[in-house]
């Protein structure tokens, strides 16, 4: 047995049949240069595999919060947090990374800015919402944003959510999208008349518009490092005539066929760097009027790109591509039934760190950064528009 072996070991090591001095050792010295590369192979092919289970799990997470805030309705839908919860949309100043506070990124100008005991009421207010069953102060109080949150940090189990190390965030945002038809009382190619709009609705086929993004106080970036704002409009001034377009039945209606409905209006009517100055704040356009979160934020974490304002990564744009199915080719009378409807955006921003932390991958752990996102319908913020022709 110990010779075949040993016959074994010559034929896969290659030893010639007559062996001799000349070959003693050199198995050795192979297996000592072939080794460090087959530990950095094998432990990256665990480094890789922990990543892909720390993505998949991070999805997984991402969809059960999406469909969990597709279900939540009445008491603890949307619109009922628009109504009695809006105070608690902003995160507090002190609660911010203490360099987002240098740079004023986050720092909404209807918050407390100053210390005392106005911020710390603000600051429990807001932590009213951020709190799950099992926290020692919980009172039972969950809401829309906080029963999605709570449920996705008890699906991220075993993986940690870690508020204090300035990249985990969740963003949670809703949507109201609508079908708006550019051919009726307008040429086309151009808005119809009765949309009292100077900006023209792009192309002549019927398009999804966004009509609403919720919270409806804290969804749009005003303060960019550089270039134009990021969001061109408003998202619940679809039309651009400086009101506030959503629909409530004890609405007041005017002429141009919008419908108001100061419920759901943000604290400035229309665009924040335009209008009359209110609420003892800076004038408008200037840079402490400025919009700086986007999307109900979970720790204020995430910085969006290139601005000075925290939250998500989509702009009323981008989920307007989405939905108008610009990839397909449709004919205007298959895109006017497109249906309008609500959606629920749901976006995790994870700091992945290494397994095995060994020295030579940790290169690979700089900027480790997983982000996913999931959105489902949601009936809660389904558009309701009602458009009304002159006549």
């Amino acid at each position: 047995m110990r010779k075949l072996l040993k016959r074994l070991v010559e034929i896969l090591d290659g030893t010639p049949v007559v062996t001799g001095p000349k070959q003693a050792g050199q198995s050795v010295v192979e297996l000592a240069l072939i080794t460090p590369i087959l530990i950095t192979l094998l432990a990256g092919l665990v480094e890789i595999g922990w990543f892909a289970n720390n993505y998949l799990t991070l999805l997984d997470v991402a969809r059960a919060g999406a469909r969990r805030g597709a279900t939540l309705q009445d008491d603890v839908s949307v619109t009922t947090w628009e109504d009695n919860f809006r105070a608690s949309v902003y995160m507090p100043v002190g609660e911010l990374p203490a360099d987002y506070q240098a740079a004023s990124i986050g720092v909404m100008p209807y918050t407390n800015t100053l210390p005392g005991p106005a911020q710390d009421a603000e600051i429990a207010a807001r932590n009213r919402f951020r709190l799950c069953p099992g926290d020692a102060a919980f009172a039972g109080e969950l809401a829309f944003y906080n029963e999605i949150v709570c449920l996705m940090l008890q699906t991220m189990q075993p993986l940690e959510f870690d508020a204090s190390n300035g990249v985990d965030d969740i963003v949670i945002s809703g949507f109201a999208i609508e079908l708006v038809d550019p051919r009726e009382n307008g040429a086309p190619g151009s808005s119809p008349a009765w949309l009292g709009v100077s900006r023209p609705i792009t192309g002549d086929l019927p398009q999804m518009v966004v009509v609403g993004r919720y919270p409806s106080n804290a969804n749009e970036c005003d303060a960019t490092i550089a270039g134009p704002r990021l969001e061109p409009r408003d998202p619940f001034d679809f039309n651009e005539n400086g009101l506030i377009d959503v629909y409530a039945p004890t609405a007041r209606t005017y002429a141009l066929g919008y419908i108001w409905n100061d419920d759901y209006s943000e604290l400035f009517n229309g665009d924040e760097n335009a209008g009359t100055v209110a609420w003892g704040f800076d004038a408008p356009g200037s840079p402490g009027f400025e919009e700086r979160q986007v999307g109900f934020v979970w720790t204020g974490n995430r910085r969006i790109p290139d601005t000075n304002c925290i939250g998500s990564n989509f702009r009323i744009a981008d989920v307007e591509q989405r939905f108008n199915l610009n990839s397909f080719i449709q004919t205007t009378d298959q895109r006017i039934f497109l249906p309008g409807q609500g959606m629920v955006l749901v976006e995790v921003f994870w700091q992945h760190k290494l397994l095995l932390n060994l020295p030579f991958f940790t290169v690979l752990e700089q900027n480790a950064e997983i982000n996913v996102w999931a959105a489902f319908p949601m009936q809660a913020a389904q558009a309701n528009i009602q458009f009304n022709p002159p006549g």
